[in-house]
């Protein structure tokens, strides 16, 4: 194996990194986070809700307009694990003067003592007059847990 003396300093040097300049954006409204737990006494339901946004941001190079909403709401009910489900809602939009648009992701997750259940919609919609929306269930039948070794 051939020898090579050792290095007695920096054998290369390198120049300082340059950034790209910061994009030219301007905030319309805040980013807003929240996270709480409420608990029913009465039903012994536990619920954990979070919540953000994305604030409604423009490019100002070229007119771009995006924002983004999401809430998660996780639940349970004391002693009943069959009962775990999770909501979770996502608002996006996007747009440029008169052209706006937006999507909403809604998906729900549970199980019971069979089967998991997954069901998500989806809509979008656009200024203009037109909306879409798409549903899709899935039901894991039997699903056996995955055993990772």
């Amino acid at each position: 194996m051939p020898l090579r003396p050792l290095a007695t300093g920096d054998e290369i040097s390198f120049p300082e990194p340059t950034g790209a300049p910061p994009l030219a954006l301007k905030y319309h409204s805040e980013t807003l986070e929240s996270k709480h737990v409420e608990t029913d006494p009465a039903t012994g339901e536990t619920r954990i809700i979070i919540s953000g946004t994305t604030p409604l941001t423009e490019d100002l190079t070229h007119g771009l307009t995006t924002g983004s909403k999401i809430e998660e709401i996780w639940s349970i009910r004391d002693g009943d694990p069959a009962s775990a489900r999770v909501d979770i809602t996502w608002d996006r939009s996007l747009g440029r003067g008169d052209w706006q648009t937006r999507s909403r992701v809604l998906t729900s997750l549970w199980g019971d003592a069979e089967d998991f259940h997954i069901v998500q919609r989806i809509q979008a919609w656009e200024a203009r007059g037109w909306s879409l929306t798409a549903i899709t269930r899935i039901l894991c039948a039997g699903c056996k847990p995955l055993t990772i070794r």
